[in-house]
């Protein structure tokens, strides 16, 4: 059902710095925005959907590196999930 295929970024490196990892983040969502509409009428499982995310690095982004998370701060994170601007400190 879904265009989000999980392996689209899984081989590209690990950004480096938030401002990559909002890039990525807007990446992922366009992606998955190009059939949200017809993902909520079928209501289906987002098996697809949860791979791609977990492919980009992004359920991970605020974990630590040591043990597998990307280590980026909650305010990254935020701005990931929101889809936000990164201020000056990114």
């Amino acid at each position: 059902m879904s265009t989000a295929t999980p392996t689209d970024r899984t081989t590209l490196p690990a950004p480096r710095t938030a401002r990559d990892w909002i890039s990525r983040a807007a990446e992922v969502a366009a992606v998955l925005a190009t059939d949200t509409a017809e993902r909520d009428r079928a209501g289906a499982t987002p098996y697809a959907e949860v791979q791609l995310l977990k492919g980009a690095g992004l359920v991970t982004l605020p974990g630590p590196t040591e043990r597998g998370g990307a280590g980026q701060d909650w305010p990254t994170a935020y701005r990931a999930a929101r889809g936000g601007p990164l201020g000056p400190q990114g």
